[in-house]
Formats: structure tokens, sequence, C-alpha cells
């Protein structure tokens, strides 16, 4: 999926396709700063070979990236949980994953409440243990 022309997905889209779906954190090989959030819904189900396609593509724009770390992403409700980990490339930082959620292109201007905990696969136990601003 090439971000530069995506737009914001409806609710619909995300809820078929945000369902364990493999994700990762790219950074930039010059700065080491982590750029984006690297996933899509027609590439395979393997760390690895998403890593390569966000190489192709982020090589056509003269930036070279490696990965930090994935996981998977998951739609429940008004949720986009993030969790487990990359077998391959280990565990992604949860802060890192917050504020890169709410840049990229499929999740601007939605009232998506974003979570992240990274190495534990149980979305509901990641959602139970919310403390929002009413469950204080």
């Amino acid at each position: 999926m090439n971000y530069e022309n995506a737009s914001t997905m409806d609710d619909n889209t995300l809820n078929k396709y945000l369902l364990n779906l493999k994700f990762i954190v790219l950074v930039d090989c010059k700065t080491y700063q982590p750029v984006a959030l690297f996933f899509g819904f027609g590439l395979p189900n393997l760390h690895s070979e998403i890593l390569e396609e966000a190489k192709r593509q982020y090589s056509e724009k003269g930036i070279a990236v490696s990965i930090e770390g994935g996981g998977r992403i998951t739609k429940k409700d008004h949720f986009i949980v993030f969790h487990g980990r990359s077998e391959k490339y280990g565990r992604y930082d949860d802060q890192t994953v917050l504020r890169l959620a709410k840049e990229h292109p499929y999740f601007e201007n939605q009232e998506y409440i974003f979570l992240s905990k990274s190495g534990i696969d149980d979305v509901n136990r990641i959602i139970h243990s919310y403390s929002g601003p009413n469950n204080s």
C-alpha cells in the first residue's frame, strides 16, 4: 500500500482487515528515528515480507529504512490495539507506536482510542486494562 495517496479508511474496511494484521515500525537508517508504521491489507502476513515492501517503497523516495520491531493490529469497537511481537524482529516500543498511529493516513481525523502493549497477545485484556477518561 502506497501511503502517499492513502486517505482515512472507513470503519467497515478497518473492521474487515484489522484483525491480527501484522505491522512493523520503520526507522530511518540515517537518523535511526522511527518514521512510520507500515502494514498493508494486501501484503503477505510475514514481518520480513512487509519489511521488503517497505524498503522498496521508501527507496523509491530515496529513503533507506530498517525495522525497530513488529507486532499485530486489531480493531475492536472504537479501539485500535497494537499487540504481540514479531518472532524475528522482536518487540516494538509502545509509546513510539502510539505516536505514529495518530499520524498514519488510515487513522487521521478519526476518534479511535489507540492502545499498545508490546508482547501481550490478548486484545480483550489490553482493552479491559485501559483506564480512559471515564474509567478513572
